[in-house]
């Protein structure tokens, strides 16, 4: 609950700037992620895409490849917040209430393109939430990884492993490309070692080659590395 109180504080902070500078402590962002419009008549849809349906449309996509989420957990939303990276937040985690927020980044907020890849890579961490203040592990954040370009690609819009920024997180998307080659029905073995221990972290080297019988020691010793 710290965390949920640093929050409210950011916020209460945001709404007492100078007049002078109007909304100078809010984030703007762009219609197409946050305002519905009506799409016609005689249009296929109802309203236009929204960070909101955009989620519903990620985890279909995710779900489909590895498996259905973990509905002991609540999605409460989407949110865009003053963060250096994108995280899942456990806004409350006590009394049977599991909640959870996607967080992504205020940059995001005018980047569609930015927005689908830190999306595509957080809605991995929705499947299995490992709780706060737990590390996840190589394998999450290499799925993770491979997930958000594969979902931006599969949104029509040119990505490639050059947009993914930071060193450890372009590793360990190798990682998961090395064992797509390894063992080329890994999505389905993914889903199958998910229902199996509830989560992609905390698993042994042994855990993840016996899933994944095809991939060499070496490399179900990185995937089973704390990230």
């Amino acid at each position: 609950m710290k965390q949920w109180k640093s929050i409210v504080m950011t916020t209460a902070l945001a709404l007492t700037v100078n007049p002078a500078s109007g909304d100078s402590g809010f984030i703007h962002v762009s219609p197409n992620l946050a305002l519905a419009q009506p799409c016609g008549e005689g249009a296929s849809c109802a309203f236009t895409w929204t960070l909101a349906t955009r989620y519903g449309e990620a985890l279909q996509y995710a779900e489909e490849r590895y498996g259905r989420r973990d509905h002991n957990w609540t999605l409460l939303g989407v949110d865009l917040a003053n963060i250096s990276v994108p995280q899942i937040f456990y806004a409350s985690v006590y009394q049977g209430r599991k909640d959870i927020v996607i967080q992504l980044t205020a940059s995001a907020a005018t980047d569609e393109k930015q927005a689908l890849f830190q999306l595509g890579h957080e809605v991995i961490h929705t499947l299995s939430p490992i709780g706060p203040d737990r590390k996840t592990g190589v394998l999450e954040e290499g799925l993770a990884t491979y997930n958000s370009i594969e979902y931006v690609r599969n949104s029509g819009i040119e990505i490639n492993p050059a947009y993914i920024a930071a060193e450890n997180y372009e590793a360990a998307y190798w990682a998961i490309i090395e064992l797509e080659n390894a063992q080329p029905d890994f999505q389905k073995r993914t889903a199958a070692l998910r229902q199996r221990y509830g989560s992609l972290s905390g698993l042994s080297a042994q855990d993840i080659r016996s899933a994944y019988p095809a991939i060499s020691a070496a490399l179900a010793q990185r995937l089973a590395r704390l990230f």
